[in-house]
């Protein structure tokens, strides 16, 4: 399939983290220490143009590198950076009037977490993090993500959810903890690379 990253900005670079430390220091060496479980300290009101800015700021760090969604599904300790990227996704997804159809994304397999049957629900219904998914009109972008023993996950959305969408039309996000085995279903397709997440 076509590669599209060489028409794109450079989106993902991916940090290789097994596991983050317990304590991360923002690159200011402020740190954000949870008491106990994690916590996230939420920004003071903004007026309507500085929270706009706040929810683009906080795309942008997340396009370059979603490190935020490491933290969260680590449970480390949130730096001051990915606090604010956290609650910016969070603003532009509240924002949202709402979105429906068919969206798509690559999942790569991690060692200890292949891309089974047994497994795609840990990667769907128990991610800690955000989900970006692209439209399916941009499908071979999803691609770039699956590497080799991939797969593909469609999800067929028919009631509207709350979601960013990005302004270059390549990115979808979805909340935290938003595909729950209570609201959906996951079908794997005749391609056995492929599974649907259905809305019920």
């Amino acid at each position: 399939m076509t590669v599209v990253t060489k028409v794109l900005p450079k989106l993902y670079k991916y940090l290789n983290v097994k596991k983050l430390p317990a304590s991360v220091a923002d690159v200011g060496g402020k740190m954000l220490k949870p008491k106990g479980a994690l916590s996230y300290v939420k920004p003071s009101a903004k007026s309507s143009d500085e929270l706009s800015q706040s929810i683009q700021q906080a795309y942008r760090a997340y396009s370059v590198s979603p490190y935020v969604n490491e933290y969260l599904r680590n449970k480390a300790p949130m730096s001051a950076s990915a606090n604010d990227v956290y609650w910016g996704l969070k603003a532009g997804i509240a924002k949202s009037q709402g979105v429906a159809g068919e969206f798509i994304r690559g999942i790569a397999p991690k060692r200890n977490l292949p891309i089974t049957p047994d497994t795609i629900s840990k990667y769907v219904f128990f991610n800690k993090g955000f989900t970006s998914t692209a439209p399916m009109s941009k499908s071979d972008y999803a691609n770039c993500f699956t590497s080799m023993n991939g797969a593909l996950v469609k999800f067929e959305i028919k009631k509207p959810m709350k979601a960013f969408q990005a302004s270059n039309g390549y990115e979808v996000i979805f909340d935290t903890n938003a595909f729950t085995p209570d609201k959906f279903k996951i079908i794997q397709e005749a391609d056995k690379n492929i599974y649907s997440v259905i809305q019920l």
